[in-house]
């Protein structure tokens, strides 16, 4: 289907006319409403997203990104009226998992106030390239934009987690980077709101920014944090589901998927399982394997199956098929390897590399079972899960010291509707892991390489060396 027409000029300026009086924006604002809208869905969106979502739910994320958007600073500079506070920014921490909750609270924090939302642009985490900021391109600020931003006066800040929630005014500088919990600003004021469990956090946030008595009103307001508590997104994920989701990028996953089951003949029910290795092994924040083996047998149980064909994610994925063979409950094992032809792994052509973080993170999104590693990669790539999977979830319950920290509370939360099962974090139950680690510990002991290598010995290494980095630069390692 081709991208829908323009309406003609008289439904044009009545729909803007109507605009207008909705978002309480003068005509020329409504226009660029319409136009941002025009482009989200000048791909097919019954074609595209809603193969994946229903209609309602896409209308509702396109809709409400271009609510969001703010016209570019020469339409703020000639005057249109704006609801207060006027703006929500962020400071950008951590990798592409941990940005998805500070998106998915911005958004929704700001459509609760109704205001306008807007992050600064990011060499390497630019919708461009990211499939799962894709929809977003207009709510990015480039430098100079964000640089006019900066010199606005009435900047604000709020921290996720701070108790009580306290609203930080007269702040100098957006994008001030801190430790978590440093004050920020001239005044700290305590709001009034006492969020509690299951609470919509993004409606209480709002109402502490819009009630909260400052010296003037907010213009713009910085949130800052990691965001990772469910009840700052989880009301909105009716629209955030689609608005986080590539079609294009969706459909080459499944495609390949499908592929793959096909060839391997799948055995009883399919589930993903995702493996954190990298860093983890060797700061102990590894889970331990009962973990994954008694989440398995819940999936089991659940889908009533007596076989289990296991898609197997990982940021080091040879290590993670070697620790996949003591899983017992997996009859088959397909380790996503980037090569799109089944068996080749990393041998094949870098055209023939296709199945990379973008494209595995939609097919573990696309399986029916789940069982997430503790990684916001996963988590995000389970949440998203247009078909709403069974997803199985670490409850960190050992060692006690490390459960109480509350650092992997985002893992579990009644309002996702998961099943939790109890695991343990640096504890290399893993036989192939255990080995992985003496095998690291006797190269990091052994003799520089002679230089009288032969031409296989070097491209063999070189070869550990490109894997080596791809674990390291791996997003399913966030």
């Amino acid at each position: 289907m081709a991208a829908p027409s323009p309406p003609i000029s008289a439904l044009r300026v009545l729909l803007c006319a109507l605009l207008a009086l909705a978002c309480d924006c003068q005509p020329d604002d409504a226009v660029v409403l319409v136009q941002a809208s025009l482009a989200w869905h000048g791909q097919d969106a019954e074609q595209a997203l809603g193969n994946f979502f229903p209609k309602g739910e896409v209308d509702e994320a396109a809709a409400t990104v271009t609510g969001l958007a703010w016209p570019a600073h020469e339409y703020a500079q000639a005057g249109l009226r704006i609801s207060r506070p006027a703006l929500f920014t962020m400071v950008k921490r951590a990798r592409l998992g941990n940005r998805l909750f500070q998106w998915a609270a911005m958004l929704s924090i700001a459509k609760e106030a109704g205001a306008r939302a807007m992050a600064p642009a990011n060499g390497k985490y630019r919708p461009s390239g990211i499939p799962q900021l894709a929809n977003l391109d207009e709510l990015v600020w480039s430098s100079e934009d964000f640089e006019w931003l900066n010199a606005q006066p009435n900047k604000c800040h709020i921290w996720d987690y701070a108790w009580p929630v306290t609203l930080d005014y007269g702040l100098e500088n957006l994008s001030n980077w801190t430790a978590v919990g440093v004050s920020k600003g001239e005044m700290h004021i305590r709001a009034s709101q006492e969020p509690r469990k299951g609470m919509n956090w993004a409606r209480m946030f709002a109402d502490a920014i819009l009630t909260t008595p400052t010296p003037s009103p907010c213009t713009v307001v910085e949130l800052d944090g990691f965001w990772q508590r469910s009840e700052y997104f989880v009301h909105h994920l009716s629209w955030l589901r689609p608005t986080f989701w590539n079609p294009k990028v969706a459909d080459t996953a499944k495609q390949i998927l499908d592929k793959w089951l096909e060839q391997t003949g799948p055995a009883g029910a399919v589930v993903g399982i995702h493996l954190r290795l990298g860093d983890y092994i060797g700061t102990g924040r590894n889970l331990d394997m009962d973990y994954y083996r008694n989440g398995l047998l819940e999936v089991k149980r659940h889908r009533n199956s007596d076989a289990l064909t296991c898609v197997i994610f990982s940021d080091d994925i040879n290590l993670a098929y070697e620790a996949s063979l003591e899983l017992e409950s997996c009859t088959n094992r397909i380790p996503v390897y980037p090569c799109t032809e089944l068996g080749k792994k990393y041998h094949c052509a870098a055209s023939e590399r296709v199945v990379d973080d973008k494209v595995s993170f939609y097919m573990m999104s696309q399986l029916p079972n789940i069982v997430i590693a503790d990684s916001t990669y996963s988590f995000w790539a389970a949440i998203l899960g247009p078909n709403k999977p069974m997803v199985v979830t670490p409850k960190i319950v050992a060692p006690e010291r490390i459960a109480r920290r509350g650092e992997y509370s985002y893992l579990n939360s009644d309002l996702y509707g998961w099943w939790s099962v109890n695991a343990s974090v640096g504890a290399h139950t893993s036989e192939a892991v255990q080995k992985a680690l003496r095998d690291k510990l006797k190269l990091d002991q052994s003799p520089a390489r002679p230089h009288w290598q032969t031409a296989d010995d070097r491209l063999r290494m070189e070869q550990e060396e490109d894997y080596a980095a791809q674990v390291r630069m791996s997003e399913w390692g966030a």
